[in-house]
């Protein structure tokens, strides 16, 4: 497993609490941007308590 995917999830969760309130963008549309490269991500973050069980039985 390479750190890339935690790095970038931790990224993620901190511009979200610095973030004075609700952006107003629409739609919404997130840059992370690297070192090497850019990264656009379209839709929201969730957080959810652990022990959360949101999927459906199959």
């Amino acid at each position: 497993m390479t750190l890339a995917p935690i790095a970038l999830a931790a990224m993620l969760v901190i511009a979200a609490s610095l973030s004075p309130g609700r952006a107003g963008a629409d739609p919404a549309l997130w840059l992370v941007k690297g070192a090497k490269a850019n990264v656009y991500l379209f839709g929201t973050v969730h957080l959810m308590k652990a022990g959360v069980v949101w999927t459906t039985p199959r």
